[in-house]
């Protein structure tokens, strides 16, 4: 990922880049100059995104030459002075030939002979006419290529031996079906914001069946009862939107009837106001929340044969998979709090809310326990189950929600009862209600050592909050950055360089 970004912030910076000042405008040219089978397209809107970037910022590409920062300026202010077509946006596509990763960016022009002109007038480029197009040369080894025509310049980089190649197939090989006529991008691409992402989902799974890396996550979404066939007729678009402090991610898509009907069922809209009584709000760090609907849940798990899952992982409990399910809602919350001294096998302290039907349910289920070797006793609330699947958490039962905790002190307080004062704020916990999955961390650091994260350390100091919504079709995803000063791709790209 890092030399990714690298990669595109060094072709930012070249100037390779046009300016898009319309945002949503559609440039059916270029579109029609990309394949209908491509599995990842994207499109940029640089207008927008270099006028949100502190031009001091821009200049440290130009590394004190007055040349490449005269470069620069003027592709922020003139873009078409040096022939680049303002008020068009770039397009571009990820290819995987034989494994290896290939991006390309195409670029509208609008007088190419003053693209011409300036490159001529470069020390350190050259041109190379080719059949039908011009191929930039370089006096310094290169790790992309560049070509254009009289309508596109064309940027590609990844698989250093197939660049060339693939810019000469680019230019005298015009594609017979495009992503012209594809009517869920060109919605997408419609829309104006800064970056914004198509993906085919089946040619997405086709791409994972080639990896071997892939396969153990296949196996499991084969047992989910997932296939290519499943992701047959899907899309996926990804909205990608910088701003101050902040980057808004909105995620949605055209999903088949197949994909609708296998998942659609199983989830909710939201937990509900009844968990907020159990969460305090000393030393929070996050949360996260799934509601689903527990029948239709154990229906799809039933006609896979994944009961049995969770009967092993009850095992020893006497409770059945089946009846777990029957007397839960399907409504959970996991909250983590920062308490350093409490963590159990460096999991953050945490309490796991499940709500069940009804008190009843919830009983019958604590009775059973009873019945299999565990020692269950009952004070107020709390319930001691005193076993070793249970050894080092603490159960407390309030009307039909059980609440575990690995933190004594969090228990105790629930268990005693929490004044309204000592809750969670209703704004921060409506969060947690805002669909059939909300994530919301407040404490980055804890959750990306859980996960062994990359650069955890770094990361939690950039980044003050991360939400997340799934509703239906639509999700939503919020980085804020504790610096709310500095637009967001800025203090990206200053993590990757």
């Amino acid at each position: 990922m890092k030399q990714q970004l690298s990669l595109i912030f060094l072709a930012f910076t070249l100037g390779i880049f046009v300016i898009s000042c319309g945002g949503g405008k559609l440039q059916q040219d270029s579109l029609a100059r990309i394949s209908a089978s491509e599995k990842v397209v994207f499109s940029l809107n640089w207008q927008g995104l270099m006028s949100k970037l502190d031009e001091d910022f821009l200049m440290k590409a130009g590394k004190g030459k007055s040349k490449t920062e005269e470069f620069i300026k003027t592709l922020r202010t003139k873009p078409e002075r040096i022939g680049f077509a303002k008020g068009q946006p770039a397009y571009g596509y990820i290819s995987l030939p034989e494994g290896l990763q290939l991006w390309t960016l195409i670029i509208p022009l609008a007088k190419v002979e003053k693209l011409k002109a300036y490159i001529e007038d470069s020390d350190r480029f050259s041109l190379k006419k080719k059949e039908g197009y011009h191929l930039l040369e370089s006096s310094e080894p290169l790790n992309y290529a560049v070509g254009f025509d009289e309508d596109h310049l064309v940027l590609s980089w990844g698989a250093l031996s197939k660049l060339n190649a693939h810019l000469k197939q680019f230019f005298e090989q015009k594609p017979a079906n495009s992503m012209a006529d594809n009517e869920s991008l060109k919605k997408l691409f419609s829309k104006g914001d800064d970056v914004k992402l198509w993906l085919s989902s089946k040619g997405v799974y086709e791409s994972w069946e080639d990896s071997p890396s892939m396969q153990d996550d296949l196996m499991i979404l084969g047992l989910l009862g997932v296939t290519s066939e499943e992701f047959a007729d899907n899309s996926l678009g990804i909205s990608l939107n910088f701003d101050q402090g902040q980057l808004a991610a909105q995620l949605g898509g055209d999903y088949s009837e197949k994909l609708e009907q296998l998942f659609g069922p199983v989830f909710n809209e939201g937990i509900g106001e009844g968990f907020r009584k159990f969460i305090p709000a000393k030393d929070y760090a996050g949360g996260i929340a799934l509601s689903t609907d527990s029948e239709q849940l154990s229906k799809y798990l039933a006609a896979r044969d994944l009961r049995p899952l969770i009967d092993e992982f009850l095992a020893g409990t006497s409770i059945s998979g089946a009846n777990l399910l029957e007397a839960m809602t399907g409504n959970v919350a996991w909250l983590s709090y920062e308490i350093e001294e409490a963590f159990v096998d460096k999991l953050p302290s945490s309490l796991l809310i499940i709500e069940f039907k009804d008190k009843a349910h919830l009983d019958k289920l604590v009775d059973q326990l009873a019945t299999n070797n565990f020692l269950v006793e009952r004070d107020q609330h709390f319930i001691k189950a005193q076993y070793s699947w249970f050894l080092d958490v603490m159960l407390i039962q309030h009307d039909n929600y059980l609440i575990i905790t690995n933190y004594f002190f969090l228990g105790t307080a629930i268990n005693e009862g929490l004044s309204n004062s000592e809750l969670l704020p209703k704004k921060q916990y409506k969060k947690l209600t805002q669909g059939a999955l909300a994530l919301d961390i407040v404490n980055v650091k804890p959750y990306l050592d859980i996960f062994k994260a990359n650069n955890s350390s770094a990361v939690s100091k950039a980044i003050e909050r991360i939400s997340f919504s799934a509703q239906g079709r639509q999700m939503e995803l919020l980085l804020l950055a504790k610096d709310k000063k500095t637009n967001a791709l800025e203090q990206l790209m200053n993590q990757v360089n």
